[in-house]
C-alpha cells in the first residue's frame, strides 16, 4: 500500500522488509530490526567504486569504530554490513578474514550491489558500544538517523567506562 506521499503504509509495529513486503516487528533481545532504508542505494555504490572503505559480514568479530560522521561520509567513519554469503562472495572474487570482507576496490557499481551492504542501525551501534541491549538506548521517534549516530559516534564503550569506574571507585 502506498500512501500520498508515494511512501509504503504500515501499520505501527511493522517495518518493511528486504523485498519491500511489510514484516512484522521482530521483539529480540539480540538484534534490533534492520528496515530497508538503511541499505545502499545505487547511486551511493557508484560514487564508492574504487574506494576502499571497511565491510563486514554479520558474523565478524570487529569492526571500525564509528564515527558522528557515520552514514553521512564512508571513507573512515565505520564499517558497513555485506549480507552477501560465502558463495556470492567467491563468485565476485572477493576474500573474508575473520569476517571482515577484503579485495572490494576494484569492484564495479554491479559488482558492489551484489554485495547487498547496509549502513549499521542506531541501535546496532550502540549494541557494539556496550548497551546491553537494544531497548537500553531509546532514541525519540522525531530524531534523524544522522542525529542518532552523531550521539553514538566517537563515544566510549559503556562495558569499559564501567569497569574503569569500578576499578576507581574502589
Amino acid at each position: 500500500k502506498k500512501g500520498e506521499n508515494g511512501r509504503s503504509k504500515r501499520k505501527r509495529g511493522e517495518r518493511e522488509g528486504e523485498e519491500g513486503k511489510s514484516v512484522e516487528k521482530q521483539q529480540s533481545s539480540a538484534v534490533p530490526p534492520r528496515p530497508s532504508r538503511l541499505f545502499l542505494a545505487d547511486a551511493l555504490l557508484k560514487k564508492l567504486e574504487g574506494i576502499v572503505f571497511d565491510i563486514v559480514r554479520l558474523d565478524a568479530k570487529k569492526s571500525s569504530c564509528f564515527t558522528r560522521s557515520y552514514g553521512s561520509y564512508f571513507k573512515g567513519t565505520g564499517s558497513v554490513v555485506s549480507h552477501a554469503g560465502e558463495e556470492e562472495l567467491k563468485d565476485l572474487g572477493v576474500r573474508c578474514d575473520g569476517g571482515k570482507v577484503i579485495d572490494t576496490m576494484d569492484l564495479s557499481t554491479a559488482q558492489l550491489k551484489r554485495l547487498r551492504m547496509r549502513l549499521f542501525s542506531p541501535e546496532e551501534a550502540a549494541l557494539l558500544h556496550g548497551f546491553p541491549t537494544p531497548t537500553s538506548i531509546r532514541f525519540p521517534d522525531s530524531m534523524k538517523h544522522s542525529q542518532r549516530y552523531k550521539l553514538i559516534g566517537n563515544s566510549l564503550n559503556v562495558v569499559v567506562v564501567k569497569t574503569l569506574l569500578d576499578h576507581l571507585l574502589v
